[in-house]
């Protein structure tokens, strides 16, 4: 929705709030459409923050691998990870 769509929706949701004889429904429901409208606003306006603010951080395919090799994998801090579910756990009771 660009700002013109966005303020006639605010129009007419007013209009629909001040209109003689209205019932509860109808102004919760203009209530309802106000707040969506400026939820709407304060997500473009996060939006175009976030846009001047340039592009993120680029993080190459190279930093995570050298992070995991950094880092021991569960496998290797203790081998009783590996292999299949039974056989972790008569390694860990000392089952053989």
């Amino acid at each position: 929705m660009d700002q013109s769509q966005v303020n006639e929706v605010r129009a007419w949701a007013r209009r629909l709030e001040e209109r003689e004889g209205g019932n509860e429904e109808v102004r919760a429901a203009s209530k309802a459409i106000l707040m969506l409208a400026d939820e709407v606003d304060a997500l473009r306006e996060k939006l175009d923050a976030t846009t001047a603010e340039g592009p993120g951080p680029v993080v190459s395919a190279s930093e995570p691998a050298a992070a995991s090799a950094a880092e021991p994998t569960w496998e290797a801090a203790d081998d009783r990870t590996s292999g299949s579910f039974l056989s972790r756990v008569k390694r860990t009771f000392g089952v053989q």
